[in-house]
């Protein structure tokens, strides 16, 4: 049996979806706020989801409920573009919702903890590649709020001998990744604007380079973690592939078949200059696994998604 805190959510679904396949029971919390029932198959008699608003409801509630769990996989957060959540919320949610979420899991027994935290982390947009030994210098609320996590994973980590592993997860994409469900890429909005005969939107030169990793190599990296029993460990997850947005609107571009290609550069936004790029060594060596879904086969998955779903 598995818990997941915000199973309803963009990867949280992926992961529940992915963990039903292996026969795993799983218990899904999310305050629904965000999230979506119908991402899941509620007639599955091998999921319960309960509505559940971390760092907000009391964990003692559901304490019988996770009892019995082998691992906890929590993602359940605020993101700082989910309306207008102050510093001191995203610290209740993100940070002490962490908190409680562990001592929980600790009180009930269950074997391993994977934390999602986030490249925000890091704050630089600059190369080289962001490794995971260099000094975190956040520069807004939602990285400060997953740094501080990640510093309760590791406290209580040492303090109750549960194995925490933290994956920092870099731009992650694909199927069901609905307004509010994390951060909407940029594939996401240029893809609804194909679809609508729109014209791709690129902000700045285009020479912005990111780092995108396919939601199902995400759900991968989440199970291999779960499953490798170490103590507390910080791990990159992304595909190390770098990425312009001129070549990622080109590949989309040619995905969607358009056949007069037109771009509309608009002024620069704060993403200028960026080369956001992760360094996966360490999650390679440790968990013996990299990206498999090429950025063109994760590509046509999301469109021809978006295109059905929009049928």
């Amino acid at each position: 049996m598995a818990v997941v805190t915000g199973g309803c959510g963009f990867i949280g679904s992926h992961l529940v979806r992915r963990l039903r396949e292996r026969g795993t029971f799983v218990i899904v919390l999310d305050s629904l706020e965000y999230g979506r029932r119908e991402n899941l198959d509620v007639n599955d008699p091998g999921i319960r989801i309960e509505k559940f608003k971390v760092g907000v409801d009391n964990t003692a509630d559901i304490r019988d409920l996770v009892r019995g769990a082998e691992f906890l996989f929590h993602l359940a957060a605020v993101k700082s573009n989910q309306g207008v959540y102050s510093s001191e919320v995203l610290q209740n949610i993100n940070v002490e919702g962490t908190e409680q979420v562990i001592k929980l899991a600790a009180s009930v027994g269950i074997k391993k903890i994977v934390f999602t935290s986030s490249l925000y982390v890091y704050g630089r947009m600059t190369a080289p590649p962001m490794v995971e030994t260099e000094r975190l210098n956040p520069t807004n609320d939602y990285g400060f709020s997953k740094m501080d996590a990640e510093q309760v994973c590791a406290r209580l980590s040492n303090q109750t001998g549960i194995p925490i592993t933290c994956l920092r997860l870099f731009f992650t994409y694909g199927p069901r990744q609905y307004a509010g469900l994390g951060y909407r890429t940029v594939i996401r909005k240029n893809f609804e604007r194909i679809l609508r005969g729109d014209n791709p939107v690129i902000y700045g030169d285009g020479n912005q380079v990111f780092d995108y990793i396919y939601v199902d190599d995400v759900v991968s990296a989440l199970i291999q973690a779960a499953e490798t029993q170490t103590q507390f460990k910080i791990c990159n997850v992304g595909s190390g592939i770098p990425t312009t947005i001129n070549d990622l609107t080109s590949v989309m571009m040619d995905i969607a078949n358009i056949q007069v290609k037109q771009v509309e550069y608009r002024p620069a936004d704060w993403t200028v200059g960026s080369f956001r790029i992760a360094d996966t060594a360490k999650f390679e060596h440790f968990m013996g696994t990299k990206s498999r879904v090429t950025l063109e086969e994760g590509l046509l998955r999301t469109y021809q998604w978006m295109r059905d779903f929009r049928a």
